[in-house]
């Protein structure tokens, strides 16, 4: 995702120029709260069916460094990106023991391999960024506008 500004650049250099830390520390505040929006939106809007409440809770990572804020699908919940992505159909095969037992209509069934249909991407981060973008951008070039009003 790209943030595009329709504000005058030349103002901003000079903006820079004249009150650099002010201007870092606008530019600083404002993806802060850009990452925390999408950060938010994709916890809060997604389509999967949520078992335990992990993804929501620590799927969802963001940072703020210099002048560049990421959001990101969180190492630490490694199924986290086969939710995002999807899955093609496969055979799942039990790694540690001879069978694999699961429960089925009430019932406890086991099985040596299971096909599994594969899941449906839900790219709930993608999403929460393309919504909040034009709520960013406009917040973005009002604090601009405010930032050079003061100097």
């Amino acid at each position: 995702m790209e943030l595009k500004l329709r504000h005058d650049f030349k103002g901003l250099v000079n903006s820079f120029e004249r009150a650099p830390e002010v201007t870092k520390k606008m530019v600083h505040i404002q993806l802060k709260m850009a990452v925390r929006d999408i950060r938010e939106r994709a916890s809060e809007h997604h389509h999967y069916i949520s078992r335990s409440g992990m993804l929501e809770r620590e799927g969802v990572i963001s940072q703020v460094a210099d002048n560049k804020g990421i959001v990101e699908l969180n190492p630490a919940v490694p199924y986290a990106a086969y939710v995002h992505e999807g899955t093609k159909p496969h055979l799942i095969i039990p790694k540690r023991c001879n069978v694999l037992r699961f429960v089925a209509n009430g019932d406890y069934v086991f099985s040596k391999r299971v096909k599994h249909p594969g899941t449906q991407k839900d790219q709930f981060l993608y999403n929460a960024a393309e919504h909040q973008l034009p709520e960013i951008q406009s917040r973005f070039e009002h604090a601009l506008e405010e930032l050079l009003k003061r100097v």
